[in-house]
């Protein structure tokens, strides 16, 4: 059976944001392996089947450069196997209406 972590305040906050909004959304999905990925495979945080789209809470992102590399490494990963996924910054939470839809738009 697979481990799965317990949600950070920060998920919790953009899950229970996510349901306000009437969005449907699944969380800690698994994504398949991805290409130059160090990793044998990925878990996205949520995923929004509506939308087609990822979400990924970096809320370790401020804490050391240690974390800050390792998303850096996710970011890329997914960008160069063209995964659609919204990155949200632990900053990003006090606005985050706007920046889901922002970031939804783009």
């Amino acid at each position: 059976m697979e481990h799965v972590n317990e949600p950070s305040e920060g998920e919790i906050f953009l899950r229970e944001f996510l349901a306000d909004e009437g969005i449907k959304v699944e969380t800690e999905v698994r994504l398949p392996p991805l290409q130059n990925d160090s990793k044998s495979y990925r878990i996205a945080d949520f995923y929004l089947p509506r939308y087609k789209v990822y979400i990924e809470f970096l809320g370790r992102w401020n804490r050391s450069e240690e974390d800050k590399n390792k998303y850096k490494e996710k970011i890329k990963i997914y960008e160069q196997n063209r995964i659609p996924c919204m990155f949200i910054y632990p900053e990003n939470l006090g606005i985050i209406h706007y920046t889901f839809r922002y970031r939804l738009r783009q």
